[in-house]
């Protein structure tokens, strides 16, 4: 196949051939995905997620074996692993911990599931913003529209267990019987055109999906 270009109209090219491959974003996943030890997807990613980051809003001052970080990065390896369970994280954690020579973690989970519900949303909110800025910094200029930042909205909906807290925050929709649906909540993300970021997002109830979401999504352009 010939191997189309647009020399000297560089803009005309994804508007008619369509962006290139996002190869780097695939060997991106690839490296992260085939990691096989916490330290091996902190070599990968650990550019968008400093260690700092992870030392903060602490509540408790205990010496645990399964801290902010590791148990951050050890949750991290279990998403990006196809059919990861909770063993599979806590056998990583237990190579890592072996690393420095320090006591030995039990292959219990409980230890690590309780730790990962004490990562705040404090903390989560941090490494995404922190994300989302070094991606944004790694936009070349010529990828950019017109020079400008364009940001891009979309919204989806997710349904979730049907219990009365969840009822009362996220209510069903109206077309749906009392006691035949699900709570069901409305998702809205603001994201960087050129990069793919997701920069901002709100959670809504069927009630309120009819306000703005974002008052001024311009302002920060």
């Amino acid at each position: 196949m010939r191997h189309c270009s647009t020399p000297f109209f560089s803009a005309l090219f994804p508007l008619l051939f369509g962006r290139p491959p996002c190869r780097e974003l695939k060997n991106l996943q690839a490296r992260a995905s085939g990691s096989d030890s916490i330290s091996e997807l902190r070599k990968a990613l650990g550019q968008f997620v400093p260690d700092a980051l992870l030392g903060r809003h602490t509540q408790s001052g205990r010496n645990r074996l399964f801290t902010p970080l590791v148990t951050f990065w050890a949750f991290l390896s279990q998403i990006l692993s196809p059919q990861s369970a909770c063993r599979d994280a806590v056998r990583k954690a237990q190579a890592w911990w072996s690393l420095g020579r320090r006591l030995p973690v039990s292959t219990n989970t409980s230890a690590y599931c309780q730790a990962r519900s004490r990562l705040s949303d404090q903390t989560l909110l941090a490494i995404h913003r922190q994300t989302a800025q070094r991606l944004e910094c790694n936009v070349p200029t010529d990828s950019l529209w017109l020079g400008r930042r364009v940001k891009v909205v979309d919204g989806t909906t997710c349904s979730m267990p049907d219990t009365a807290e969840s009822q009362k925050a996220y209510p069903q929709p109206g077309s749906q019987k009392p006691g035949c649906g699900f709570p069901m909540m409305k998702l809205v993300g603001l994201f960087c055109l050129a990069s793919g970021a997701l920069l901002e997002e709100r959670a809504r109830n069927f009630a309120g999906a009819r306000k703005p979401a974002f008052s001024s999504p311009l302002a920060s352009s």
